[in-house]
């Protein structure tokens, strides 16, 4: 979990100092961090997705709110990033804050803080642990339930050290980075750097004019041999490149459907008539369909069957009306070769016409887990794991369905986005997981009995 430390507007907008105000330099270093860390395989939970976005109501909500974000996705680890401040304009250097010794969040602290001190040339004001820092504890590292640091960038009341936040947000991030990657033992990305400035605008023209693959093409053009068209690309879009609609290999038409790899993702584009839901009771390694996707939550009888958990229509018949905690789910509901609708049910014979439904938990626009009843213990759900997703896009009348693996909530919800969807729902993942396409396994899971999937042309 990335925190961008104070507001945009309103109340707790930092500090300010030679131009600058905090809550926008901290959002800077804390969006090219994010992008790193992604780029790197690790999923990413932002505090503020905006920089113009506010948390909370008022300062000890807006602490209050970053933590509960934090502890409510299980984030392995939690990173405050702010600019200091003194009276005193020669105070100076960087320095990172725990509320501990001994544990993780020192580890990741010296790395961190040794890295800034070494690529901005700071002075090193070392690891301090937090008792009342500011006259009082600080809430986003004594609260949060995961290893917590808070950095203290520079001090953006000296001149020097403001003129490195305003012109190094890059090396800052990278820094920080870094020291995630000694820490964590991931191997730095040694993407390419030196693209020639008129190739990066011409590329920043065609995405902006959103012709991706005129940029792709020239990506692959212009840097063929010692450079990574993806990394180029997913720097000029902001967005995870694994996920734009430009894929990594020629679709491949099934019937009435349409499949390709993304990136990373496989996606499955399908006519809202030519998809069918079917109980299998079969292991997620002996799957008769040559197309198909597990679907529905479910438990382990003592019979040896599994009993869904949710709501699953084929063709008219209902085949399970079993809410998973009692309340309204997440459904994707077909009506009509072209009405799709994503609704939140708890009977589904209450609703009229429906040709198929599938429900599972909320990802896109929102996610919704908690409201539909995962939490405690079923709060897992949320967790990085292989994932299925299936969601509707309006503009094209297309069912979409996209696995990748490690794949956390928020992950998913990026997903759809990329991916143009006006709605998706997450079905079951982890060891569930299992997709076929054309009669070979992409997804196998991990040989457990699943209830049953979805099926298409």
């Amino acid at each position: 979990c990335i925190d961008a430390g104070h507001n945009y507007s309103g109340f707790d907008t930092g500090a300010t100092g030679n131009g600058l105000m905090e809550q926008d330099v901290t959002f800077k270093i804390a969006d090219k961090l994010k992008n790193l860390l992604i780029n790197s395989g690790i999923s990413v939970t932002m505090t503020r997705a905006k920089i113009t976005d506010d948390v909370g109501v008022d300062a000890k909500d807006s602490i209050n709110q970053r933590v509960r974000l934090a502890n409510t996705t299980k984030c392995d680890y939690f990173v405050s990033i702010h600019c200091n401040s003194n009276e005193d304009k020669s105070a100076n250097g960087t320095e990172t804050l725990i509320c501990g010794k001994g544990g993780k969040a020192e580890a990741l602290a010296e790395s961190v803080n040794s890295n800034i001190v070494k690529y901005l040339g700071l002075k090193d004001r070392g690891i301090k642990v937090d008792t009342e820092y500011l006259g009082y504890k600080l809430g986003v590292l004594h609260n949060t339930d995961m290893p917590a640091i808070l950095i203290e960038t520079a001090f953006i009341s000296n001149p020097n050290d403001a003129k490195l936040l305003k012109e190094k947000a890059d090396e800052f991030a990278k820094a920080i980075f870094e020291g995630f990657c000694e820490r964590l033992g991931i191997s730095v990305s040694a993407e390419d750097d030196t693209e020639p400035e008129g190739i990066v605008k011409e590329l920043q023209k065609m995405i902006e004019i959103n012709d991706v693959n005129a940029a792709v093409d020239a990506i692959k053009k212009a840097k063929a041999e010692n450079s990574s068209l993806y990394w180029i690309l997913y720097k000029l879009t902001k967005k995870d490149v694994a996920d734009t609609n430009t894929p990594a290999e020629e679709p491949e038409q099934i019937e009435n459907a349409k499949y390709s790899v993304v990136g990373t993702t496989h996606v499955i584009e399908i006519d809202p008539r030519k998809i069918w839901a079917v109980e299998t009771q079969c292991s997620t390694k002996s799957v008769t369909y040559d197309n198909f996707v597990n679907s529905l939550f479910f438990m382990n009888l003592k019979s040896g069957k599994t009993h869904p958990q949710g709501i699953m229509v084929n063709a008219g018949k209902v085949i399970a009306n079993n809410p998973t905690h009692g309340k309204p789910v997440a459904t994707l509901v077909v009506y009509g070769k072209d009405n799709v609708s994503l609704k939140y049910i708890d009977d589904i014979t209450k609703e009229n016409g429906v040709w198929f439904a599938v429900s599972g938990y909320g990802i896109y626009p929102n996610i919704t887990a908690a409201q539909e009843g995962f939490t405690g213990a079923f709060s897992d759900v949320t967790r990085t794991a292989d994932r299925p997703i299936i969601g509707y896009r309006k503009k094209d009348n297309k069912i979409v369905i996209a696995v990748r693996a490690g794949t956390s909530a928020e992950r998913a919800k990026q997903t759809a986005e990329n991916l143009g969807l006006d709605f998706a729902i997450s079905l079951d993942g982890g060891g569930s997981t299992t997709l076929k396409v054309n009669g070979k396994y992409k997804f196998t899971g991990d040989g457990r009995k699943i209830f049953g999937g979805i099926i298409w042309e």
